[in-house]
């Protein structure tokens, strides 16, 4: 399957506003992993959502990114959309106003006392994709639900995201997670910078919280927060919990316009949210985990009978 260039989707803020974020994914992902934030996000912000892929190196790849990003952008980036979030600041400082990492380490291998994935641990993943590329997918999956409360139904969320990468493009990406250092990055960032971790995450230690705080002490406009049970695929896992975290980081920093002063009181604009709902229609069915838990649990409880019903009415049921 060849990989395309980096996409991207750009979504207003439900009134107008001077914030833009530019959300990034992280490896064998896509931008849905964002679409339950959005709904929060875009009450106060504008959201361009990036689909990327590692297939050539970090400059060219965040070259990708800026022809499709706003002149000037919060980056969010969960794992290693963090990295490249990281890289992106450094490179065109002058187009990022602020990096925001997500369940993201600055150097994913673990090294001397720096936290992280053993190093065997990630040339075991890179062996298993050319083995068995799907059963390696999978373990990466549980690896990054695992300590949720749902870990099943946040895996089928995780699966049907990872559908649109290639072979070179997972090996070139685990090669990123075992090679990229961004340590001597982040102090040298000029625009402020914020690391939210998971305290339940399986793949990004809750240690490197310490780790971050250290590397960070003399760095101006920079800080560590861990939020409280929830896993590495923080973005569908807790997005409630996360989109008010990006709205105390980004938001409230923001300089207040009559804009934004306007769109804190105005109402929902309903046009929005279905237009919205009619750009995710494609893909609505992939992300639909929880719909599905509740009709499989309404059809467990629909009685047994003899045969077939003759009629069968659906009341808003999505994709069905």
């Amino acid at each position: 399957m060849p990989d395309i260039p980096a996409t991207a989707e750009y979504l207003r803020a439900n009134q107008p506003s001077p914030v833009d974020l530019v959300l990034l994914h992280g490896w064998a992902g896509s931008s849905d992993c964002w679409r339950p934030l959005l709904g929060a996000l875009r009450g106060w912000a504008n959201v361009t959502l990036i689909d990327w892929r590692p297939v050539a190196s970090v400059p060219e790849v965040v070259d990708q990114v800026l022809a499709l990003a706003p002149s000037q952008a919060v980056y969010v980036g969960w794992s290693l959309g963090g990295q490249l979030a990281a890289a992106l600041a450094t490179q065109a400082p002058q187009r990022a106003s602020g990096v925001v990492t997500v369940a993201s380490n600055p150097r994913f291998s673990a090294e001397g006392s720096w936290p992280g994935v053993a190093p065997a641990e990630l040339v075991s993943f890179q062996h298993g994709l050319v083995r068995s590329p799907a059963r390696t997918l999978r373990r990466f999956i549980t690896l990054q639900c695992q300590g949720h409360a749902e870990e099943r139904a946040l895996a089928r969320q995780l699966a049907a995201q990872g559908t649109g990468w290639s072979a070179p493009a997972l090996a070139a990406g685990l090669q990123w997670l075992a090679e990229l250092d961004m340590r001597s990055v982040l102090p040298a960032l000029t625009c402020p910078q914020q690391h939210l971790l998971a305290a339940a995450d399986a793949l990004v230690p809750e240690s490197l919280g310490e780790s971050l705080r250290e590397l960070l002490a003399g760095t101006a406009a920079a800080s560590v927060e861990t939020l409280p049970g929830t896993c590495h695929a923080l973005p569908l896992a807790a997005p409630v919990a996360l989109a008010s975290a990006l709205h105390r980081i980004v938001a409230c920093d923001a300089p207040a316009t009559e804009a934004t002063e306007a769109a804190q009181q105005a109402p929902v604009s309903k046009q929005a949210i279905a237009q919205s709902f009619s750009r995710a229609a494609p893909r609505y069915d992939s992300v639909a985990a929880l719909q599905r838990d509740v009709g499989e649990r309404l059809l467990r409880l629909y009685p047994p009978v003899g045969r077939p019903p003759a009629t069968v009415l659906d009341l808003g049921c999505g994709t069905g």
